[in-house]
């Protein structure tokens, strides 16, 4: 279970860091609207940013075939077969449920439903923003064709965390006993 957790650790974070800069992007070319989830004028650009919003919905909600769904796979083969284990398997296959169907309802008010009444937004965001975004994008596709030397690593990782002999023969001198623990009142 470590391993799937140190697994899906660079996913979360890289995937969460794209949607904060896809959110930006969009607050930024939307005009008045800003990134308030309302109707508003047609963006420019909407295209590119509706689909790095695609993906990067599909990558968060854990669907295939991104480096969410193995990420989510894994924590899943971990979990027990006890009551504990199947209420992770609820817990995940409804959170996932839930991440794409609250991102669908957004990408809808923010790509497709539109206010005649607003005022046509402007493209005002720099194209720093645009690279940055562009380069947190490059990511998705890299956590999903690096994902078996990811994974052997987190395995490698946990498997090290978990002995603690080796740990302990580092740092006690040799020839130790055993530790003198502080015994309080």
């Amino acid at each position: 279970m470590l391993a799937a957790l140190l697994y899906y650790l660079p996913h979360s974070t890289l995937i969460s860091a794209a949607l904060f800069l896809l959110a930006g992007r969009i607050a930024a070319v939307r005009g008045e609207s800003g990134d308030g989830l309302v109707r508003a004028a047609p963006m420019p650009g909407r295209g590119w940013l509706s689909a790095a919003f695609l993906l990067l919905a599909v990558a968060v909600s854990g669907l295939p075939p991104l480096s969410g769904f193995l990420g989510k796979l894994m924590l899943l083969s971990a979990a027990p077969a006890t009551a504990a284990g199947y209420v992770l398997w609820v817990v995940f296959i409804v959170s996932g449920f839930v991440a794409a169907l609250g991102l669908a309802r957004a990408a809808s008010t923010l790509f497709w439903e539109r206010d005649a009444a607003a005022l046509p937004a402007t493209a005002t965001a720099g194209q720093a923003g645009a690279l940055a975004l562009a380069l947190a994008l490059g990511f998705v596709p890299a956590l999903v064709l690096g994902a078996a030397p990811l994974s052997a690593y987190a395995r490698a990782t946990a498997e090290q965390l978990a002995a603690q002999q080796p740990y302990l023969r580092s740092v006690l001198p040799a020839g130790a006993a055993a530790v003198a623990r502080e015994v309080r009142p």
